[in-house]
């Protein structure tokens, strides 16, 4: 059997008070009550008073206590109270609870049930300086001074909790904002660790491959000096990743002495030289002015030259021509490879994997920076081209 817990209407809902605010009144109520229990009731010399000033000291009692816990709930109790305070005159019993719950009422409870709260504390201040003597008329105006500062005072303390509330929210959205950038940037990080990593892996286990047979010492010794090139980039790049996905990132013992190349001109230069010791025919076109550009776009253009050569060097027929063109336009830098199409080169669909995992990191990579990627046959030949926009401020 499921059960639907009914819910109070919005404007009767209210909210707890501080925990502190709440232990410190329950004292001072029960303060007050013992001091009352041991000296008596002093009260009206009617007999018909007498009563009514007890009972209204016990509905006062209550009405205190209750609004420790439910502020809505004690104005209601109020009522029966401010009906024996109008009968008996006790002034004392229902200025010092009046004033309690005028103050509580904006801190706990809605805008709408706060004002009618107040509103009808006045009218029975109102009615009150009319039906009694000569004292009332001369109490309104301190109590309603008093009540006045009351509700000015709790207006303010109900402010500076909603501002409290708003930046608890604000800060939890941020701890959920810098948690969700840093699973990105890690899912990033792990793009760049294949794309780099790879790419020198690749290009050493393919030297070692191509000259497992050779003879030749001077070969060989090209062939290692080509290796020894690549392992210590990747050495380089995987010391870099693995000290920035590390949590204790301030330990800089172990990248002190490394720096984030982003140098597109000196990676052209490696990566053409790489390609020549493989054999292939490699022309590259750089304008010097691309190292100006910021390093989110440099490192990029490194990414896909990396993959590209990569590519190349696992698909492109051995000997074949290769070009690599990058373009500052008024508005994009445009970056072209082209390689003669290998006979197992085959189109890849930069949405799907995990075929053409690096395309397709670049490819985010790319749409991250409000660019176009592509990379397919075109004709006889394998084009890869990625048009990144460039901010005002760079052109």
């Amino acid at each position: 059997m499921i059960r639907v817990a009914r819910q109070l209407p919005a404007f009767l809902r209210d909210r707890p008070l501080a925990p502190w605010l709440r232990l410190s009144l329950a004292v001072l109520v029960t303060v007050s009550a013992v001091d009352d229990l041991t000296r008596g009731v002093a009260g009206g010399t009617a007999a018909l008073d007498g009563p009514l000033i007890v009972f209204g000291t016990i509905l006062m009692y209550a009405v205190l206590y209750l609004v420790l816990w439910r502020t809505t709930w004690a104005v209601l109790a109020c009522l029966p109270l401010l009906v024996v305070v109008l009968i008996t005159g006790d002034d004392v019993t229902g200025i010092l609870t009046g004033a309690l719950i005028v103050l509580l009422a904006p801190m706990t409870t809605s805008w709408l049930f706060t004002g009618l709260t107040w509103g009808l504390y006045l009218a029975w201040l109102v009615a009150a300086s009319a039906l009694h003597g000569p004292r009332w008329p001369q109490l309104f105006w301190p109590v309603l001074l008093m009540f006045f500062m009351a509700a000015a005072l709790g207006t303010g303390v109900q402010g500076f909790q909603r501002g409290r509330a708003a930046d608890r929210r604000r800060l939890t959205e941020l701890r959920e904002e810098n948690l969700r950038i840093r699973e990105d940037e890690r899912a990033a990080l792990a793009r760049e660790l294949h794309d780099v990593v790879a790419h020198e892996l690749s290009i050493i286990s393919l030297q070692i491959t191509s000259r497992s047979r050779s003879e030749d010492p001077v070969e060989l010794h090209r062939v290692l000096t080509s290796v020894q090139r690549s392992a210590h980039s990747a050495l380089y790049e995987l010391r870099l990743l693995v000290g920035l996905l590390r949590e204790g990132g301030d330990d800089e013992s172990d990248l002190g002495h490394l720096s984030d190349d982003t140098s597109v001109v000196r990676v052209v230069e490696q990566l053409h030289h790489q390609l020549g010791d493989l054999g292939f025919r490699a022309d590259c076109v750089v304008p010097e002015a691309i190292d100006d550009l910021p390093a989110t776009l440099t490192r990029t253009i490194i990414r896909i030259l990396q993959e590209a050569s990569t590519n190349i060097v696992k698909h492109a027929p051995k000997g074949s021509e290769c070009a690599a063109t990058i373009r500052l336009e008024p508005d994009a830098v445009v970056l072209t490879v082209v390689n003669t199409l290998g006979a197992h080169q085959v189109p890849v669909d930069l949405r799907l994997g995990p075929t053409g995992w690096g395309l397709r990191g670049i490819a985010e990579r790319v749409d991250l920076l409000g660019g176009e990627f592509s990379a397919g046959p075109s004709g006889e030949q394998w084009l890869v081209r990625a048009a990144i926009p460039l901010a005002d401020d760079v052109t």
